[in-house]
């Protein structure tokens, strides 16, 4: 039986195949949420503990969505300025064989944008590079300003679910997400 789960090697791998087994098995988030609570009491973590680590992990999260919707906004970006870059040099190259029957002069703003095209590739996606993680920063100081100008403050509260359980839940923003989408 050990050699089925070979593949699980760390607690992520443990807490996603938990959620697949009970996902199959019908269970609702009422009773994800009793489990947790037992499990937490079994192994003897306190309540308290229970909800500064469920804080932690839905911040985390909120951390990671915001890297990802980053992210993918800046390949968007990439692709459009490539999208333009050939789309322009295309036309120069023709305007330049309509002309003298060879490329002569389009190689010049072929080189010179295809450097622009480069330092932008380097900067949008690789995510390592301190101008992406400057770009992250600036990006993340925009959409926190932006919730709480829109009256969110990104507060945490205890609510009780209908069968009396405590859960923690974030405040939503009052702004719908594509304002936050729309950070130039």
């Amino acid at each position: 039986m050990a050699e089925e789960f070979r593949s699980v090697t760390s607690d992520e791998d443990v807490d996603e195949v938990l959620k697949i087994a009970l996902r199959r098995q019908g269970r609702t988030d009422d009773s994800l949420r009793q489990r947790l609570m037992t499990s937490a009491e079994e192994l003897g973590i306190p309540y308290d503990d229970l909800i500064e680590a469920e804080k932690e992990y839905v911040q985390q999260r909120k951390e990671r969505e915001e890297f990802y919707q980053f992210r993918r906004r800046q390949v968007r970006e990439f692709r459009e300025h490539l999208f333009a870059y050939f789309v322009v040099n295309g036309l120069l190259v023709l305007a330049n064989l309509l002309t003298s029957n060879n490329v002569t002069w389009a190689v010049w703003p072929i080189l010179g944008w295809g450097v622009g095209i480069a330092f932008h590739a380097w900067a949008s996606l690789n995510t390592g590079s301190e101008s992406f993680q400057d770009d992250f920063a600036r990006y993340r100081r925009r959409l926190s300003r932006r919730r709480s100008d829109s009256g969110s403050d990104g507060a945490f509260e205890l609510r009780k679910s209908r069968n009396g359980i405590v859960i923690g839940v974030n405040v939503p923003s009052r702004k719908s997400a594509t304002a936050e989408e729309d950070l130039d």
